[in-house]
């Protein structure tokens, strides 16, 4: 990697961590409180480059070409919680259910490098809001702008394997009220390799997503790990299979402590996906549809010593169903 495109991205690291450690009024207005909705209700952030898959990256050769896409998804209750009620399982409470988010992206390729754009919004939701966790209402819309996310990226090929390096940074710009913010700039660093074969690849991403933290009762959503895969088979030269699977552990335990016992849970986000991609001169299109997976687990410690781990669940955001349609251009 050649000195002076280290020294740009240590210096794009070091804005990252300054604007983290920015002073508070740079935080969204209504997100100090103990339920705050200025996080995302989907974890899913597709990259704006080529060859980025529908939840995962991967690397194809820079081009000094640009590219304009879109992505637009589904997601069946990505943020459900049980509230305490007579019913021994609880009261399920919707709080976004139906979810239609739509990212714009664009990407410019120069060299080794790539730089890009997403544009997020959120359709069409149904669900309580956050006024099902507080005064158990109906909310009025969900639907707004999302956080947008400007990104670079520099990759260099090494016979059949690939390696990158990726910055991203989160803008504070979503509307309130959504589920589709972040309560102040984010920065999320993240090195991914590839192997590329002749019928087949296999792609490994590992980064971070650091970002102020919003309380949503006991449970606060900030920053987390970052872990992807993505492998897939050539069917042919324009038809490709493939599959993703995303995690992203939560930096953070929640802690659901009552008089009579201590109940903890460390949050893991996880979904996996299935799809497929067409590949013309022109154009790209890309469908895939996924779950999310039961990774986290809970703990509690009773008053008598003894304690218990509950079987494993899917926290939110965690949609039941997702299915993801992307289609992108490029042109010199």
């Amino acid at each position: 990697m050649p000195a002076v495109v280290l020294q740009r991205l240590l210096a794009c690291i070091g804005v990252g961590i300054g604007l983290l450690l920015a002073p508070g009024s740079l935080a969204l207005a209504g997100c100090l409180g103990p339920y705050a909705d200025c996080w995302s209700a989907d974890d899913a952030w597709p990259e704006p480059f080529q060859g980025s898959g529908l939840l995962t990256p991967s690397i194809e050769p820079v081009r000094s070409t640009f590219s304009a896409g879109l992505a637009l998804g589904y997601l069946r209750n990505p943020v459900n919680v049980v509230a305490a009620a007579p019913d021994p399982y609880g009261d399920q409470i919707r709080v976004v259910g139906d979810w239609l988010p739509a990212r714009a992206l664009f990407s410019m390729g120069w060299r080794d490098l790539e730089f890009g754009a997403v544009l997020p919004f959120g359709f069409g939701a149904s669900g309580t809001g956050l006024a099902g966790v507080t005064t158990r209402t109906e909310a009025s819309s969900l639907s707004g702008m999302g956080a947008p996310r400007l990104a670079v990226r520099f990759a260099r090929r090494f016979g059949n394997f690939q390696l990158a390096a990726t910055e991203q940074l989160v803008l504070p710009l979503a509307a309130t009220g959504t589920f589709l913010g972040s309560n102040g700039f984010g920065y999320a660093p993240a090195l991914l390799g590839q192997w590329d074969g002749a019928r087949a690849w296999l792609s490994a991403s590992l980064g971070l997503r650091l970002a102020r933290s919003s309380a949503f009762g006991p449970s606060r959503f900030g920053s987390s790990a970052a872990l992807a895969m993505n492998t897939g088979v050539h069917v042919s030269q324009r038809v490709k299979l493939f599959a993703e699977t995303l995690v992203l552990p939560a930096l953070n335990e929640d802690d659901f402590s009552y008089p009579s016992a201590k109940r903890y849970s460390w949050r893991i986000p996880a979904e996996l996906l299935l799809g497929a991609r067409l590949d013309t001169s022109q154009l790209r299109v890309s469908l895939g549809a996924g779950t999310s997976l039961p990774l986290t687990r809970e703990h509690v410690e009773y008053a008598d010593g003894s304690s218990a781990t509950t079987s494993r669940y899917a926290a939110p955001p965690s949609p039941a169903l997702r299915i993801e349609l992307r289609v992108e251009t490029h042109w010199q």
